[in-house]
C-alpha cells in the first residue's frame, strides 16, 4: 500500500511540474508583445544610428517583397531614409503610444502582426512613426512597414 501511495505522489507530481512547464512556454498575447516590442526597438535603434543598410536586412520578407513590387530596393531604402531621417537630427526621445495584436493589416495576408505607433522628438520636431511587425516562421518579430509623418499637435 505504501508504495502505490509513493508512486501515485511521484506520478502526480511529475504530472503537475509537467504542466507547469508547458503551460509557461506557451506563447501569450503579453510574451509576444514584449519580443514584437523588443525588435521594434532593436530595429529602430538601426535607424536611429543611421544603420539604413542594417535595417533593410533586419526587416521582413514581407517588407522587401512589398519594395520590390513597386520597383525599389535596398539602395532606394538607404537613400530614402537618409532624405527622411538625417534632416531631423539626433533623436531625443521616443514614448509609444498604441500597441496593437492583429491578425490582418493592409496589403498582406493574414498572419500574426503588431501595429505600433510611436512620438517621437527629434531636435525640436516632433514626428509621429508607425511599425508594422509580422511574426515570420523562422525569424521571430520583423519589421513590415515604416511610416513617418509629422505629429499632430
Amino acid at each position: 500500500m505504501y508504495r502505490n501511495s509513493v508512486s501515485l505522489l511521484l506520478f502526480v507530481a511529475l504530472v503537475s511540474s509537467a504542466a507547469r512547464s508547458s503551460a509557461a512556454s506557451q506563447t501569450t498575447p503579453d510574451n509576444e508583445m514584449n519580443k514584437g516590442l523588443a525588435a521594434a526597438e532593436a530595429w529602430l535603434q538601426l535607424i536611429d544610428e543611421g544603420k539604413y543598410a542594417e535595417s533593410w536586412e533586419a526587416a521582413s520578407e514581407l517588407f522587401w517583397q512589398n519594395m520590390r513590387k513597386m520597383g525599389k530596393g535596398k539602395s532606394f531604402w538607404e537613400k530614402l531614409l537618409r532624405t527622411t531621417r538625417t534632416p531631423l537630427g539626433p533623436l531625443k526621445e521616443r514614448r509609444l503610444l498604441t500597441k496593437e495584436l492583429k491578425d490582418s493589416v493592409p496589403m498582406a495576408p493574414p498572419g500574426e502582426y503588431i501595429e505600433l505607433r510611436y512620438g517621437a522628438l527629434y531636435e525640436g520636431k516632433l514626428v509621429e512613426e508607425r511599425l508594422v511587425l509580422n511574426l515570420e516562421k523562422d525569424s521571430g518579430w520583423r519589421v513590415v512597414s515604416y511610416i513617418t509623418k509629422p505629429a499632430s499637435r
